[in-house]
């Protein structure tokens, strides 16, 4: 190794070292009260900080030796071998010195070093989505808020987190939950005040994370100034910035397209005497993209939020945002309508519109875009990132809609097998392969939760006994949600994914128990935290996936707050359906279950807000929280954790090639990363039931984890488990 090459390797361990000490001891604010009023001009924080890159400072010796005791089989004494393979100097408690590399293990240290030292940090660390409203309440209204934020940073960089992206906290009538912005160039008093976003961005950047900000361009609240002026009118400076078209002769509505919340996307302005598109609620009118002032607009507000030192922007609904001819769809349901997402979603000529932005907004910046790209497919993929793309990365939903034929239609749904996910999550892989990158997710703030959405069978066996385990007789009637044991039991995943038979974990079995539910449940949701930060791209965690947390099964649709959800239950009421019929497509599906409120204790309300929670919290907060996870080393959190400090500590996850293996196991899914000098062959077996592959697929390999108690065992894994192994090339 170069004597320059390892000098700056000293140094550069040593600032680590230093950075992470600080960031430790480091004290967050919290508590701090709400202000009724938004400060209308807002200058950049003085003491934001430009981070550098996520994962210089974090320090791996604590994941392995204390979130990693007790994950069976993790070879941490390799992985310190090879952190201290990376950072020759950086020094342990007792101030031991630096052990000596052989030149055989220099050569393969530089080799790796050199491998990432293209990336971009974001490409090297982990996202984490946090929807405001339910992480962390601070002064008792019982909705989250930014300074609840601020307090538990600390807390997500033990999980490796590098960027933080928050759904919309914008001055909003919340409609939609801030997804309706009044005004982009304020917050929300609900949340706090842009002080408290100038210290979240600081003592944010203090640890090495840096803010993501939610853009939410294809619409904007009806209270917007922008659009009170545009309906004021047809002879208005903003009479064009949004969709307006005249009735049909009949008077009707301009077409017959329904909106994604259900209804007609089109709503009468008796101000205007005429009719505007929304996508999404009528409270949401579209911008027309159209108009280069619309533009223009909206570019000088990503620039705002630049200038105040945040990281990068997701886009929301991006694929909305370029409207086609408006004419008619044939029909797709008794209603006489037709989904706009099928006549709108990634309509030609948007990509021009994106490749603007991308000049106007990120071009020259060290930051990063994503777009929810829903209608894009994984084929499509090279056109959108990558060099010549519009974005970093985009989210694709093809695996987040497995089980479902219809978005319109939430009881259509189809069974699946891992044959068909393996097929679409490597579709994703090997179009961002030689150019682009993908954002691993398997939740986020829309989504079912991801144990109950990937292994829907186990609703069937862990839901009354998890409710057994830990419902709180004396708990609140806002609390009192109830878990429906049947709910899935005849749809979903077919047999090969989570055998159903199985005597164990068949519904009313009398040998099924809670340890048993409980164990697979985690088991599951260790396979899925294995995925994500195994897979060629970045992480992107939901807050509470790292806890486990299950679907909601409230009894009643009056128990939902997501009106979304309450529209899907009206279509579904109006096509026929019966309420239990459309209950349980509820219960599948409703968005809800991503937003009930996080679990940080086993006490009053979690640990959340001491006031009223403004959605009730999950009954089984007494035993999946973080408090309690903490303590207990094969917990999920645990394993996330260790995860996180895997994919950290083993160079080829995060740059190495993929290239899946055991293409035709229907139990197994399995890949392997090729780096320059190592390779990680990645096992999760779906069922629950024993594997078996060919061990020569592991020959001359160490294991590095595996979530099974005496797993790791070359040609076997047991039920549910995850391994990964590595070896030298």
């Amino acid at each position: 190794m170069k004597k320059t090459t390892k000098a700056k390797m000293i140094i550069a361990a040593f600032l680590a070292a230093v950075m992470f000490l600080s960031a430790c001891g480091a004290s967050a604010p919290g508590g701090s009260q709400k202000q009724g009023s938004q400060e209308t001009e807002t200058q950049k924080p003085k003491s934001a900080v430009e981070p550098s890159e996520q994962g210089e400072s974090v320090n791996s010796a604590e994941y392995f030796g204390k979130a990693g005791e007790g994950q069976t089989g993790l070879n941490s004494e390799a992985a310190s071998e090879r952190e201290t393979g990376k950072q020759p100097e950086t020094a342990s408690e007792g101030g031991t010195e630096a052990q000596s590399e052989t030149a055989d293990e220099s050569a393969a240290m530089e080799s790796e070093v050199q491998m990432t030292e293209g990336l971009k940090w974001w490409q090297k660390t982990n996202v984490c989505e946090i929807y405001i409203r339910s992480f962390n309440d601070t002064d008792g209204d019982g909705i989250g808020d930014l300074n609840g934020i601020t307090e538990k940073l600390d807390y997500l960089k033990k999980m490796g987190i590098g960027a933080i992206w928050l759904t919309p906290c914008y001055k909003s009538p919340q409609a939609d939950n801030g997804y309706d912005i009044a005004d982009y160039y304020e917050i929300d008093e609900t949340f706090g005040t842009m002080e408290d976003m100038d210290r979240l961005i600081a003592e944010a950047g203090k640890r090495d994370i840096r803010i993501v900000m939610d853009l939410v361009f294809n619409h904007t609240s009806d209270q917007n100034s922008w659009f009170i002026e545009s309906a004021s009118g047809k002879d208005n400076p903003k009479s064009d910035w949004y969709i307006w078209r005249d009735a049909k002769p009949d008077g009707g509505p301009p077409t017959n397209w329904r909106g994604i919340f259900g209804g007609s996307a089109w709503t009468w302005s008796e101000t205007r005497g005429q009719y505007y598109l929304h996508t999404f609620l009528s409270e949401q009118p579209d911008l027309n993209w159209e108009n280069p002032e619309v533009r223009s607009a909206l570019y000088d507000v990503a620039n705002f939020w630049l200038d105040k030192g945040v990281g990068g922007f997701r886009m929301d609904a991006v694929t909305y945002i370029k409207k086609p001819e408006f004419k008619d769809g044939e029909p797709d349901a008794g209603d006489g309508m037709t989904a706009i997402h099928n006549m709108t979603a990634n309509t030609d000529g948007i990509l021009d519109y994106l490749h603007e932005f991308k000049d106007k907004v990120q071009r020259g910046k060290d930051i990063f875009t994503v777009g929810e790209a829903n209608g894009v497919s994984a084929s499509e993929l090279p056109q959108w990132v990558g060099e010549d793309g519009v974005f970093d990365m985009v989210f694709e939903f093809s695996h987040m809609l497995i089980d479902l034929n219809s978005e319109t239609d939430w009881s259509d749904r189809r069974e699946w097998s891992l044959a068909d996910l393996k097929r679409i999550l490597g579709e994703s892989q090997k179009n961002t392969a030689q150019n682009g990158w993908y954002p691993i997710f398997f939740e986020n703030h829309d989504q079912p939760r991801c144990i109950d959405h990937f292994f829907p069978e186990l609703s069937v066996s862990s839901t009354s006994s998890e409710n057994s385990a830990s419902f709180d007789s004396s708990a609140s009637s806002e609390n009192s949600a109830f878990f429906d044991t049947g709910a899935s039991s005849d749809i979903g995943a077919s047999s090969d994914i989570v055998a159903a038979s199985d005597s164990n974990v068949a519904s009313g079995s009398d040998t099924a128990s809670a340890s048993d539910a409980d164990t697979d449940v985690r088991m599951a949701a260790k396979v899925i935290g294995t995925l994500m930060f195994t897979l060629r791209g970045t992480p992107f965690l939901y807050q509470g996936q790292e806890l486990g947390f299950r679907n909601v099964t409230w009894d009643v649709i009056d128990a939902y707050n997501d009106i979304s959800t309450k529209r899907h239950y009206e279509f579904l009421i109006d096509e026929g359906k019966t309420v239990e019929e459309a209950m349980e497509a509820v219960r599948h599906f409703s968005r809800d279950s991503a937003r009930t409120p996080m679990h940080w204790t086993a006490g009053e309300n979690a640990g959340f807000t001491d006031g009223t929670p403004w959605l009730p919290i999950h009954d089984n907060y007494k035993t999946c929280n973080v408090e309690t996870e903490e303590k207990d080393p094969d917990s999920i959190l645990s394993w996330y954790r260790s995860m996180a400090a895997v994919r950290k500590a083993h160079e080829e996850l995060i740059d190495g090639s993929f290239e899946e293996i055991l293409n035709e196991h229907k139990q197994i899914y399995a890949f392997i990363r090729r780096g320059s000098s190592h390779e990680a062959i990645v096992l999760t077996n779906f069922s629950r039931e024993e594997a078996e592959y060919d061990a020569s697929i592991v020959e001359e390999a160490e294991l590095v984890i595996s979530s099974a108690e005496g797993g790791g065992v070359p040609g076997i894994l047991s039920p549910l488990e995850s391994a990964v192994f590595e070896r030298k090339k």
